[in-house]
């Protein structure tokens, strides 16, 4: 594998990790979801992050890499929103999903300039904006619990 191939796998790696453990938190988060309509965008949010994982998993192997689906950030606030959830309340957990989705927006952005051209365009073109309707979709989600 090429060196700058070596460089977009690693970054893209790191980007899938993210949403394979996004996967993990969003099924936890479904199963204690207190009411119908909040379990859907729920689910919604898990779909669009299995969808990216599934993206990004097929552009490491072309790049000639291995996918790793080890854990990353995203499953220690999956820990926190179980404990906080079943404490204090589905508002806090779902301001803390907001969070997680603001931090992956960021994460993104931020390991676009390491990215090789089509993986760059990949990330702009389809998976930022994806991440970012997610973002949203958890923002409208606090917003109509008044948290």
């Amino acid at each position: 594998m090429e060196s700058g191939n070596q460089n977009s796998v690693d970054e893209l790696n790191h980007l899938l990790k993210t949403e394979w453990s996004a996967i993990k938190v969003y099924k936890r988060a479904v199963s204690s979801a207190p009411d119908q309509y909040i379990k859907q965008e729920l689910i919604s949010a898990r779909q669009s992050h299995k969808k990216r994982a599934e993206i990004l998993e097929a552009r490491v192997y072309e790049l000639g890499g291995e996918p790793d689906h080890g854990s990353s950030h995203f499953d220690t606030i999956g820990q926190i929103i179980e404990t906080v959830s079943s404490t204090v309340g589905e508002k806090v957990a779902i301001l803390a999903l907001e969070e997680e989705e603001i931090r992956s927006v960021q994460d993104y952005l931020r390991r676009l300039p390491n990215l090789d051209e089509k993986s760059r365009q990949l990330v702009v073109q389809t998976l930022l904006p994806e991440q970012k309707k997610t973002k949203s979709l958890l923002t409208a989600l606090r917003k109509r619990t008044a948290c």
